[in-house]
């Protein structure tokens, strides 16, 4: 084998190392990335989770309260 084959050789091996290498770092990035957005989507989603809870909490006693508002501003006979 000459030595331009063998550079040759070494120079492919060198670009396909360098390839995988790219691919890897590429893989991490996009691993970290993901894990990211999937943390601030969980927050979210336990953000909203509460304020739909205080608006259900809310809208509870707004309709008991209601209720007993309306029963007792009927207007009576005479009144």
């Amino acid at each position: 084998m000459t030595q331009t084959t063998k550079n040759k050789q070494a120079t492919k091996t060198d670009q396909s190392s360098k390839k995988v290498q790219a691919k890897d770092l590429k893989n991490e990035e996009l691993e970290k990335s993901t894990e990211e957005v999937t943390d601030a989507i969980d927050a979210l989603i336990e953000d909203k989770t509460e304020e739909i809870d205080i608006v259900d909490e809310i809208d509870k006693i707004l309709e008991e309260d209601c209720q007993s508002f309306v029963a007792n501003y009927v207007q009576r006979g005479g009144e």
